[in-house]
């Protein structure tokens, strides 16, 4: 089926614009659609060794997704260069097809019943929020929890940088990808080339698994809890396979590995690699790890001094303070301690650290520490320029200077990540939400970190909350993980694909 464009003389011409777009987004479609049905496989053969009772359906569901998946990834040929909206199109288009098929385990084995709520489950998974709707976590097959753990794992690095390391034509606008999702040292090359760059940043990724996998068991995790909290720790997503979360383990040498892996986690892969091949001094000389660290060490000693006032010191409040502190600013969402619970200058605290998030280039979602570092020597370059109106400063963060457009986007995306956010507020609220959980849950969805306060505090599910809401909570951790502006500029050239498509189909003139 050809795509045809009338010329001067009357006859039709094919339409090269739309084929390419089209083109691309079935090929980068097909290959997330196959890699799901893969990953479905995988956790049907978990389910089948540990005596579940839902292989053959997950086995069954992740065939007929993988085929027809890879065939139209391996017979669809996207041209070698594209303009950055289609490779937009292209990505998003992959997070809507991924987001729809991860939900079809929970619909097939009966997990969950409403398409809302296994949609919502599949994009809290995907984007690393870990929110969910699920109870009874303790009772459910093996398979469906391990499909839970590896969706999270799959989207913690990131379909973009999956897309940049394994696809060559990717090659060149991979690299604006990469800046338009976190600018600052994530966007560098590691190598020359961007696709190795994103190569590396995979076997960092797979690397820092293993060693979570390997901890996890010395603290006394079975194996398969051991794999599923690796999965969801080095992603920052949060799901467990207990309804208490970490705190099912009742140990405190399982709370402080999990601790140190969710810090590492919302740290700069970039930075890690750097220090690997000799640089050590990298991390300590990038002013966005220290102000992580500032930004970690002040939230806890705050944490641990209000508690240790009001409640009496012990070690347990201690290990419990910076757990949350961590789960929180790390957008990981375990849970162990009801910080819904604690005062409530801590609550507004916490509040602003699930806005806020880790560094650029980790796996954590929010805002990041790079872009408040941006606003903030923004903001001192006004007040400068106010009082010397002739002179001519930069922005600077540190000894490095800021680029212009790197600030321009930064505000710009500020301003879009508040409107954001204060939509869903406005829809949660209007569904009957007291004012403090339609706030949290959409600080908490946005900067994908998973529990929020009042009713989806750390020991509640979003169950309660109005289906209206949940869609709406479910939309905004999509944008939230894909940073706005990807979902903006892809929504563009999807939209005038389909219109040109609609407007064709009723003119007669596709053949």
């Amino acid at each position: 089926m050809r795509l045809l464009s009338r010329r001067p003389s009357g006859g039709f011409a094919p339409d090269a614009r739309f084929e390419k777009r089209e083109r691309a987004v079935a090929h980068v479609s097909g290959l997330v659609l196959g890699v799901v049905g893969v990953g479905i496989v995988v956790s049907a053969v978990v389910d089948a060794v540990t005596g579940g009772p839902h292989a053959v359906r997950l086995g069954l569901t992740g065939l007929g997704l993988a085929l027809p998946g890879f065939a139209v990834w391996r017979f669809t040929r996207p041209p070698a260069r594209l303009p950055i909206a289609s490779i937009y199109a292209a990505v998003l288009t992959a997070w809507v097809v991924l987001s729809i098929a991860g939900a079809i385990p929970y619909i097939v084995t009966g997990t969950l019943s409403a398409w809302h709520d296994a949609l919502f489950e599949s994009i809290a998974g995907f984007t690393t929020t870990g929110a969910t709707t699920l109870s009874g976590l303790d009772e459910l097959p093996s398979g469906i929890l391990f499909w839970r753990s590896m969706t999270q794992w799959f989207g913690g690095m990131g379909v973009i940088v999956l897309a940049v390391a394994v696809l060559p034509f990717l090659g060149v606008g991979g690299l604006s990808l990469m800046e338009a999702e976190a600018p600052g040292p994530s966007s560098e090359r590691l190598v020359p080339r961007v696709r190795e760059t994103a190569r590396r940043l995979w076997l960092l990724y797979l690397g820092l698994t293993f060693v979570m996998i390997a901890a996890y068991l010395a603290a006394g995790m079975s194996p398969l809890d051991a794999v599923n909290h690796s999965f969801t720790t080095v992603s920052t997503g949060g799901f467990s396979t207990h309804d208490a979360s970490l705190a099912h383990f009742g140990s405190a040498a399982v709370e402080w590995v999990a601790i140190v892996g969710m810090f590492l986690a919302a740290g700069s892969f970039a930075l890690y690699w750097r220090m690997l091949r000799g640089r050590p001094a990298a991390f300590l000389r990038s002013m966005e790890a220290a102000a992580y660290v500032a930004i970690v060490l002040t939230f806890i000693a705050i944490a641990v001094g209000w508690r240790a006032v009001t409640e009496g010191w012990a070690h347990d409040l201690v290990r419990g303070s910076i757990f949350s502190v961590l789960t929180v600013i790390s957008t990981t969402g375990y849970g162990t301690d009801d910080f819904a619970i604690w005062a409530p200058p801590l609550q507004l605290m916490l509040l602003f650290g699930m806005g806020l998030g880790g560094m650029t280039g980790s796996t954590a979602g929010g805002f990041k520490v790079y872009r408040l570092l941006a606003i903030l020597a923004y903001a001192r370059r006004q007040i400068v320029h106010q009082l010397h109106p002739r002179s001519v400063n930069v922005v600077r963060m540190g000894n490095e200077v800021v680029r212009e457009d790197v600030v321009a986007r930064t505000i710009g995306f500020f301003g879009l990540f508040m409107a954001a956010g204060a939509a869903a507020t406005f829809v949660v609220a209007a569904t009957g939400e007291d004012m403090v959980t339609s706030i949290s849950a959409a600080a908490s969805s946005i900067g994908n970190v998973g529990p929020g306060l009042g009713a989806v505090g750390p020991t509640q599910t979003f169950a309660v909350l109005d289906p209206v809401a949940r869609v709406t909570l479910a939309l905004l951790m999509l944008i939230g993980r894909l940073e706005i502006f990807p979902v903006l500029l892809g929504v563009v050239p999807v939209y005038r694909v389909i219109d040109d498509r609609v407007r064709r189909l009723r003119m007669g003139r596709i053949r």
